[in-house]
């Protein structure tokens, strides 16, 4: 397909999306009482109209290869398949466990595009983490996780390029689920930062909208204490291995 068509194809979803976070900015109120009633059955329509069904779209009917990073995510995906040994058997600029992760998806099906849709399911399990976790202190959590299924940013990284930086979230999303948020934000801080590094090795934070459901100065504080403490983390880490 022409770059030019590829463009205005984007632009037109992109205005589409864009009408779409209006409309739901809007209806507060209808989505308040969906997240009393039928949260569940939304944010499954969500996942189906704006992931699964582009995703299909996109690289089953349309038949577009996938672009981005996930060439290269796929050649060390497929060396890891191979039982290959990650730095020494194949390069990869990720951490050590990242590249056997993203092999799983491929021995179901060895195509590009598994890796796309296993990044898609990842995002979907995060978002939906991250909306259990703010459901009960905000009425809003819904309707945010809706506009986060409409970013445009959002829809273009994980269904064009697959990026993994939402991975990041989750991490942080599971310490926000799993622990007390006030009292245990700096260890948490450092918890993630370590664990973080199994999937990637670069310091991109990316935040589904869900997240700031909840109080945010203390959202900011988890983000703010998660990003500082990251290498020191990473740090005590490899003392700890000594």
């Amino acid at each position: 397909m022409p770059v030019l068509t590829v463009f205005y194809i984007k632009l037109l979803i992109n205005l589409a999306l864009t009408i779409g976070i209006i409309w739901t900015i809007s209806r507060s109120d209808l989505f308040s009482k969906w997240q009393r009633e039928n949260d569940k059955l939304i944010l499954t329509l969500g996942f189906v109209l704006f992931r699964l069904i582009p995703w299909i779209g996109i690289f089953l009917i349309v038949n577009e290869e996938p672009r981005g990073d996930i060439p290269f995510f796929f050649y060390k995906a497929e060396g890891a398949k191979a039982g290959g040994f990650v730095y020494r058997d194949f390069w990869s600029y990720h951490a050590p466990l990242y590249a056997y992760i993203i092999s799983l998806p491929i021995w179901i099906w060895h195509n590009a595009r598994a890796i796309v849709l296993f990044m898609v399911l990842m995002e979907t399990a995060i978002l939906w983490l991250t909306y259990d976790t703010y459901k009960s202190r905000s009425p809003k959590a819904l309707q945010l996780a809706a506009i986060y299924y409409m970013l445009p940013a959002a829809f273009m990284y994980i269904l064009v390029d697959g990026q993994e930086e939402v991975w990041f979230w989750g991490g942080r999303a599971a310490d926000l689920a799993l622990h007390d948020q006030e009292q245990k934000q700096l260890r948490s801080g450092y918890r993630s930062a370590v664990r973080d590094d199994t999937a990637d090795n670069q310091g991109h934070i990316h935040i589904p909208a869900a997240g700031i459901a909840g109080d945010g100065q203390k959202t900011g504080q988890n983000v703010t204490g998660y990003g500082g403490h990251r290498l020191t983390g990473c740090g005590f880490s490899l003392l700890a291995n000594r």
